[in-house]
C-alpha cells in the first residue's frame, strides 16, 4: 500500500477538526437558545457573515495549532507507534464521535425549531 501524501493527510485532518469544532459551536449555540428561550443576537445584520467569521476563526486557530511549523507530525508519530488493533479502535471511536455529534446537532435544531414555531423562543 502506498503512503499517502502527508500534506493531503494534514489538510484532511484540518478540515475534519474544523468541521467538528464548528458543529459543536453551532450545537452549543442552539442548546443555549433552547435553555434561555431567547435567540442570541448576531454581530452583524446578516447572520451568514457572523457564521462565516466564526468558521474562519476556528479554521485559522486550527491551522496555527496543527499545520503551522508542521506540529501535526508529533501527533502522526504518536499514532504510528500504536498497534493496528488500537488504531482501528481509535478510528471507529472517532467515526462514532462524528456521527453522534452531527446527530446531536440535528436533534437540537429540531427541538429548537419546534419550540420556535410554537412561540416559546423569544425573537424566533
Amino acid at each position: 500500500m502506498e503512503t499517502p501524501d502527508m500534506e493531503w493527510v494534514m489538510n484532511k485532518s484540518l478540515i475534519a477538526i474544523s468541521l467538528l469544532q464548528t458543529n459543536w459551536y453551532f450545537t452549543l449555540l442552539t442548546v443555549l437558545e433552547i435553555v434561555i428561550r431567547k435567540t442570541i443576537p448576531d454581530f452583524f445584520e446578516d447572520q451568514l457573515i457572523s457564521n462565516l467569521l466564526i468558521i474562519g476563526v476556528i479554521s485559522i486557530i486550527n491551522y496555527f495549532t496543527l499545520i503551522y511549523k508542521k506540529r501535526w507530525f508529533k501527533y502522526d508519530e504518536e499514532f504510528a507507534a500504536y498497534s493496528k488493533t488500537k488504531n482501528r479502535i481509535i478510528n471507529v471511536a472517532i467515526l462514532l464521535f462524528y456521527i453522534l455529534s452531527f446527530t446531536l446537532f440535528f436533534v437540537s435544531v429540531d427541538i429548537w425549531a419546534k419550540l420556535g414555531h410554537a412561540g416559546k423562543i423569544e425573537g424566533f
